[in-house]
């Protein structure tokens, strides 16, 4: 290994990047940080305020964590505050009660009925306070204590309502639809509603690992996908795909990607985790062919609905699969003359053990690795300088403002 990444094992980490934030905050501000809530710590801060320090932190995170390189300035987010277009509460019963809280929030003794976040949409607030109030009404009890989750996601114009829910039965499904049936009263444009089953109660909604078992989704009204306009292309997808919480920057990460890899309309580019096919289908007409692979079958569904109005002549094809070492040694053809590209963006744990050694012994030209967790970086830039590959430069957006986290693209070459 390299004197220039002289890595440092996780376990001896001397401070994670939320740590390196919080040792940069000043102390006028950190009271103020301390006032803030534990789901968005940096939302209270001035947004000038807190992208210096993320910035000034992420230089010291990588010093300290043996990468030498300096990152590029951070791209701000359009929408620094009520950006999340997917957000959630979880239902807790207390003295005959039902609130709608953050997740961790089980704890606080005296809660208003339902949460507010600066980080999410007006209309989410007024969504979850109208649902909240009927909950708690005479006839809705039994519908309260059936769920678990209720979930917003879509755009910032159009909403899309779903009901995790632990019991299910006629009575139960009945009484969702005549909630569903008053949207109407909260003057938000809600466009459908979706429930699904999960009697196991887990934390799975969507951004997180899904249970081992199927759940059972079933829509309530309205169309069957979700849909976001970005760059002049319009991309739908299933309720249950994964997409950037903040909806607001994924131009900018889509045009830094491109700048980074520059296609020149040949080689072929390999799309992993590539979910609903947003950046395949983006670079659709940069490169000769592009393959797109990625676990949830409904993602894959999405994405070929997407590739055939957006392929602009690009032969796209996507395999639903799970990505592992074994997988793309079976699903990639063999390796080709002309020049191979590979994006990766997986989910916060990474890519799993051989992955990156099986694309490395392709020996592609660039590669563009997308770490929607900082901690993660010395890890997979580690894996990479030890199959060969040099880290050229890393790119910061702020996808998740008020919170102690960036979205950093790497570039790789041999």
């Amino acid at each position: 290994m390299s004197k220039e990444f002289s890595y440092k094992p996780r376990e001896t980490y001397s401070v994670s990047f939320a740590e390196e934030i919080k040792r940069n905050i000043p102390p006028a501000l950190l009271r103020k940080h301390a006032r803030s809530e534990k789901t968005e710590p940096l939302a209270l801060f001035e947004y000038g305020e807190e992208l210096r320090i993320k910035q000034t932190a992420l230089a010291a995170f990588l010093k300290a964590n043996g990468i030498k390189i300096k990152p590029e300035p951070l791209i701000g987010s359009p929408r620094p505050r009520k950006y999340r277009t997917t957000s959630k509460r979880k239902v807790f019963e207390s003295r005959g009660k039902f609130f709608l809280l953050f997740a961790d929030e089980s704890y606080i003794t005296k809660p208003d009925l339902f949460r507010s976040s600066l980080l999410e949409p007006d209309e989410h607030a007024i969504i979850f306070e109208y649902l909240c109030g009927l909950l708690n009404q005479p006839g809705y009890t039994f519908l309260a204590r059936a769920l678990n989750f209720i979930i917003i996601r879509g755009n910032y114009e159009e909403f899309s309502v779903i009901f995790n829910i632990s019991k299910i039965n006629a009575d139960v499904i009945r009484k969702l639809k005549t909630v569903a049936s008053k949207f109407n009263l909260t003057g938000v444009n809600i466009i459908s509603s979706f429930t699904y089953y999960d009697p196991t109660k887990s934390e799975y909604y969507f951004e997180s690992e899904r249970p081992e078992k199927e759940v059972t989704f079933k829509k309530l009204f309205g169309p069957d996908f979700l849909f976001l306009k970005l760059k002049g292309k319009k991309f739908s997808y299933h309720p249950t795909s994964f997409s950037q919480i903040n909806a607001s920057i994924i131009p900018a990460l889509i045009s830094k990607t491109e700048q980074l890899l520059n296609p020149d309309g040949s080689g072929v580019l390999y799309d992993l985790y590539c979910g609903y096919g947003l950046f395949a289908c983006s670079f659709a007409g940069r490169y000769k062919e592009i393959t797109g692979i990625e676990a949830s079958g409904e993602s894959i569904k999405s994405a070929l609905l997407n590739a055939k109005y957006l392929s602009e002549g690009t032969r796209i094809r996507f395999a639903a699969k799970k990505i592992t070492e074994d997988s793309l040694l079976q699903t990639l053809p063999a390796k080709i003359k002309e020049n191979e590209v590979f994006l990766l963006d997986p989910p916060r744990n990474g890519a799993e053990k051989g992955v990156i050694k099986t694309i490395a012994e392709r020996e592609p030209g660039k590669i563009i690795h997308i770490f929607c967790c900082v901690d993660e970086i010395p890890e997979g830039i580690a894996q990479w300088e030890k199959e060969g590959y040099k880290l050229k430069s890393l790119s910061p957006l702020d996808l998740f403002p008020g919170s102690p986290n960036l979205e950093v693209i790497a570039l790789l070459e041999k």
